[in-house]
């Protein structure tokens, strides 16, 4: 792991990520846009867009700390939380994988609120396989056209491997267990995308001052031994300590 590189340059209403092979940008202003024009290698990925999620909050504070960025949202409505973002990138050199990591706090200052975002990411791809459990045997391929849902009651966590439409990569993404409310995978029949949908908050109340952090993260990998390398990262990822950071 390369914890020492430059990863964030800010912009106007975005920034660039240079992390490892990977190349990319952050919409900020506008999050349901989410990270896109990914490279790998000075390859375009295209039609990838990850980590797009709802917000009625408009962008306030803007900053880098150490392999962060960090933006904070003040809602529009006084009635809603506000949010403080963090993508955070990390190089496996070991595993040739770069993984962005999405933490999204809510706090609010009313007596009673109930916080609520999905988390969608876009992929063009050629096979989805996922497992609730980190044994390179327990995934299994989603059929397609249609849509698959996963929730905690059926399984605790859900590891998604997205193996891309014409490129020797794939994508692979974990929602922290302590934070899997479900994910829906689905994939229109004139349509060769894969959509990952993920609601975080359900069902959950914030008093006045407590703050409430959902995590996810995902990885670009090379297509070969790409199960093995999810589990390994997402196994990794579930058992590090929460960030001081975040």
């Amino acid at each position: 792991m390369n914890a020492t590189e430059d990863c964030w340059t800010v912009l106007d209403k975005g920034a660039d990520l240079r992390c490892g092979p990977l190349s990319a940008h952050v919409s900020l202003d506008d999050p349901t846009v989410g990270i896109t024009n990914l490279k790998w290698s000075q390859n375009g990925l295209s039609g990838l867009r990850l980590f797009r999620f709802s917000s009625e909050s408009k962008l306030g504070d803007v900053h880098i700390r150490g392999q962060d960025l960090i933006a904070t949202y003040v809602p529009v409505d006084p009635r809603q939380a506000a949010s403080q973002v963090y993508w955070r990138a990390c190089h496996h050199d070991l595993q040739r994988a770069v993984g962005i990591e999405l933490v999204i706090s809510m706090q609010t200052d009313l007596l009673d609120c109930s916080p609520h975002c999905v988390v969608f990411s876009k992929l063009p791809c050629k096979e989805v396989l996922c497992a609730g459990s980190f044994e390179t045997s327990a995934f299994r391929s989603i059929p397609f056209p249609g849509r698959t849902s996963v929730s905690p009651e059926s399984e605790p966590l859900q590891l998604f491997v997205v193996r891309l439409l014409h490129q020797p990569l794939s994508f692979a993404q974990l929602i922290h267990p302590a934070d899997f409310t479900g994910t829906e995978a689905d994939r229109a029949t004139d349509s060769n995308d894969v959509r990952l949908r993920s609601p975080l908050f359900l069902s959950e109340h914030l008093e006045k001052g407590v703050i409430r952090r959902a995590r996810m993260q995902g990885w670009l990998m090379p297509l070969k031994n790409d199960l093995e390398t999810a589990v390994k990262l997402a196994r990794a990822f579930v058992e590090e300590p929460l960030p001081l950071t975040a």
